[in-house]
């Protein structure tokens, strides 16, 4: 009895041993390879593995039909014909005058599909094989990137456009929307360009029938154009009270032949007039009009034009009106709103030599700096320094005589002297009547201010790689 135990010890001993030494063979036969588990997934369709064959292009086209009008997006309840869902023109609720709150399916999920559609775009771009190969897949994205684009203008009117993969720190996240007209150009240009990629209608295999064709996207095409026709023709008035006085007043932002107008209860102001570019295409449209409140403490609203001006050139209009007066009218030529602050009416723009500081060309050639202005009530007040943007803190000036720089703006006591030929950074413009002044750091790394006057102090050679 005590031998058959020993012998049970044994053999359950002897089991344990062998699946010891085989549990180890495995483990050391993973060790020695394992770069069998770094594999790419296989049943995933990740970038690594795919866009290297027409038929990769092609799955990847399919994968764009699951959107709003072919399907619902992530299986929401069905609205119908929801490309047009509460798109009458009747003010600033419908027809491109909503607004997405944080998380909003309507907002991010086009802009996901959107997405899709530049990266397979990209991956076009960088295909080996040829071009005609996977036209269909190329003009399929150019398609559905349009109709994600037109879904938002119907909803939002100028969104931002998003023509390239966007990535965690891109500007696009953070810039102002585009016009309702930039944005319905794109359409249009996207549209003709899969008009150019997808095949005849006739030319589409039986078991592909349902896929976009030529004439489905020249039938979008036009159907984009009817709207904005339609929307040119009967612009919705858009209520607000811009003088906090409690009465509704009645805005229309519109187009009249080339010219751009901004009408206020019965006021009518024109923003711009024709402008041509050498293509023959009218560009005085190139008009931003939103509605701001500048200064929340004068409990009035104000309207700024941001336009591509006559002259070839940035504009920025500020607007305020009262009881159909138009108490405010202020413009900032070669210039562009960067920020401002609702506290105190403080704006920022972005100015260049052309603009409020023209004086200073002359002297200095060519400069980029931040306007300062303050917008209190319905007055305007200018600040007498601009400081330069960093291009020009880094820049090196050159200068077409010997300066004299002074501890401050008033020029009593000397600092240093620049000679000529001599290097210094623009730090800053000083402007108060005609008292002006250069805010300069000379190659020691002192600062003096150079007084300025109708002659050159830095030469034309100092804008070379400016721009």
């Amino acid at each position: 009895m005590l031998h058959s135990n020993n012998l049970l010890k044994y053999k359950h001993m002897k089991t344990i041993i062998n699946k010891f030494f085989l549990a180890s063979a495995v483990v050391m036969s993973l060790t020695a390879c394992s770069d069998f588990l770094d594999k790419e997934p296989l049943s995933q369709g990740t970038e690594a593995i795919v866009f290297k064959t027409p038929e990769h292009f092609e799955q990847a086209a399919n994968a764009l039909y699951n959107v709003i009008g072919w399907k619902n997006l992530d299986n929401k309840p069905s609205y119908g014909d929801i490309m047009d869902r509460g798109t009458d023109i009747s003010g600033l609720g419908s027809n491109g005058g909503g607004s997405a709150p944080e998380g909003n399916w309507s907002w991010d999920k086009p802009y996901s599909h959107i997405r899709t559609c530049n990266i397979l775009l990209e991956k076009a771009e960088a295909y080996d094989g040829s071009q005609s190969d996977i036209a269909q897949s190329v003009g399929t994205a150019y398609f559905f990137r349009a109709w994600q684009h037109f879904y938002l203008l119907q909803h939002f009117g100028g969104v931002p456009i998003s023509d390239h993969v966007l990535t965690v720190s891109d500007g696009v996240l953070q810039a102002p929307r585009n016009s309702r007209y930039e944005v319905a150009a794109f359409i249009m240009s996207d549209l003709r360009e899969a008009v150019k990629r997808l095949p005849k209608e006739t030319e589409i295999p039986e078991g592909s029938k349902g896929k976009v064709s030529k004439e489905a996207a020249k039938s979008f095409l036009a159907r984009v154009l009817l709207y904005e026709a339609t929307w040119e023709k009967y612009v919705p008035a858009i209520n607000y009270d811009l003088d906090g006085d409690g009465d509704k007043d009645i805005i229309k932002f519109y187009k009249s032949g080339h010219n751009v107008y901004l009408k206020v209860n019965k006021v009518t102001k024109k923003l711009t007039s024709d402008y041509y570019i050498d293509d023959g295409s009218v560009i005085g449209t190139d008009c931003k009009v939103r509605i701001y409140d500048l200064n929340k403490k004068d409990k009035s609203l104000d309207i700024v034009s941001m336009l591509f001006s006559e002259d070839n050139y940035d504009v920025v209009r500020i607007l305020k009106f009262k009881n159909n007066t138009c108490k405010l009218d202020k413009s900032y030529y070669d210039a562009t709103l960067k920020s401002y602050d609702p506290n105190n009416g403080m704006i920022t723009m972005e100015e260049y030599e052309l603009g409020r500081y023209s004086s200073f060309e002359k002297a200095i050639q060519c400069f980029c700096i931040y306007d300062k202005v303050r917008v209190n009530g319905y007055k305007i007040y200018n600040q007498y320094t601009a400081n330069t943007v960093k291009f020009n803190k880094e820049h090196k000036y050159i200068a077409a005589k010997n300066l004299t720089a002074y501890t401050n703006t008033n020029g009593a006591k000397k600092a240093f002297t620049i000679k000529k030929g001599g290097k210094a950074y623009i730090h800053a413009l000083y402007q108060n009547g005609s008292k002006k002044s250069i805010k300069v750091k000379n190659a020691s790394g002192k600062y003096g201010y150079v007084k300025v006057g109708s002659s050159m102090l830095f030469t034309r050679n100092s804008c070379l790689g400016w721009r």
